[in-house]
């Protein structure tokens, strides 16, 4: 096929399918990211769901080897509104419709095959990688690196996902970007200012370890301060998109909400058979209802009503001691006397040294301390 025809495809593809950002980029250009990753790495703040090794994050290769052209496209979506119910809950707004792995691969899946790929010359990436989706948009010339580190696009704001098509074929030197976005935030603070844990740093930096959004992912213990503090969602967070001036478009009123206590009955297959073809989905049952337990604990504080009470305490006997541990500290924000005279008679009998442990931390932390 003639060089310059491929183009021609994709912009007839793409406007098809309603698309307007999207950017071509060799591969090569890809290894000027090493400094900004290095500075990444060498922090304590670095992502636990992230690639460490710096050589697999700038190597086109680690996804198909012999790439020549890499298209980077931009997948809109809409900012959700804020649930207003007591029983309600929602997750990021990325993460409310279909899975945009499945979405977006499925897009991309049909641009390879009006190419006349053969399967062997290309892949897909779409944070599934080692690779950054959002340097290789940087790169394709569709946004600069907000205060946030997310990708700012003038058109789109940060409301978009990222998914790339590497290929193995050669285009026109014309077609290829080589023009990257200037930073446009200027002194615009907006996004630290609004992070409720302090998690944008100054200098383009974020602390993973005080980022909501990826403790609600971590199946690591959360602070009790930092539980406190999760009042929104789920899964991710939106505080420093809704906050920024180029995500001023309204909010969808009409996006669907979760019922806190129907999902907290769900069994891993209800779970799956409920909720599997979304992005929050991936992490599984047992994370998701631990933050909807902390959600419970929030949202009904200092309340004393028995209906969350009881809903906390069905997880009270759990044999996942994650589960166990989050009932008790829901069960404390939501009527502490009750839940202070139930954890001291438990301890009378517990016998799990984890669990004493952590009993004895919260009776200390939230009652004692008075």
């Amino acid at each position: 096929m003639n060089l310059g025809v491929y183009m021609n495809r994709i912009h007839e593809f793409m406007k098809e399918k309603d698309i307007s950002h999207y950017g071509l980029i060799r591969p090569e250009i890809i290894q000027y990211g090493k400094i900004l990753l290095e500075n990444q790495i060498c922090r304590d703040g670095y992502s636990e769901f992230a690639e460490e090794d710096l050589d697999r994050r700038i190597d086109a290769g680690e996804i198909l080897p012999g790439t020549c052209s890499i298209l980077v496209v931009l997948f809109p979506y809409e900012m959700r509104s804020d649930v207003k119910r007591s029983d309600s809950y929602g997750v990021a707004s990325f993460a409310e419709g279909l899975d945009y792995h499945i979405k977006n691969s499925k897009i991309l899946k049909d641009l390879a095959d009006s190419l006349e790929l053969a399967s062997d010359d290309y892949r897909i990436h779409i944070d599934n990688g080692p690779m950054v989706d959002r340097y290789l948009a940087y790169c394709a010339g569709q946004g600069w690196y907000g205060k946030n580190c997310l990708l700012i696009n003038n058109e789109l704001g940060s409301l978009f996902t990222i998914g790339s098509l590497f290929m193995k074929i050669e285009f026109d030197e014309s077609d290829y970007c080589n023009k990257t976005k200037m930073d446009g935030c200027g002194e615009c603070e907006l996004c630290l200012k609004s992070c409720p844990n302090g998690a944008i740093k100054h200098g383009y930096r974020i602390d993973s370890k005080v980022c909501l959004s990826e403790r609600l992912q971590s199946k690591k213990k959360i602070p009790y301060d930092m539980r406190e503090k999760i009042i929104r969602g789920a899964y991710g967070c939106d505080i420093c998109q809704e906050v920024c001036p180029y995500n001023n478009r309204k909010a969808n009123p009409q996006s669907s909400r979760m019922n806190i206590y129907e999902d907290l009955k769900l069994s891993k297959k209800s779970f799956i058979e409920k909720y599997g073809n979304k992005a929050f989905a991936w992490r599984g049952n047992s994370v998701h209802r631990r933050n909807l337990l902390i959600l419970l604990g929030n949202k009904f504080s200092g309340t004393c009503h028995d209906k969350p009470y009881q809903a906390a305490l069905e997880f009270a006997y759990s044999s996942s001691d994650m589960l166990a541990a989050c009932s008790w500290w829901a069960m404390l924000r939501i009527d502490r006397t009750r839940a202070s005279e139930w954890i001291r008679k438990r301890l009378l009998v517990e016998n799990e040294e984890l669990r004493v442990n952590e009993m004895k931390e919260l009776i200390s932390h939230y009652c004692d301390e008075n």
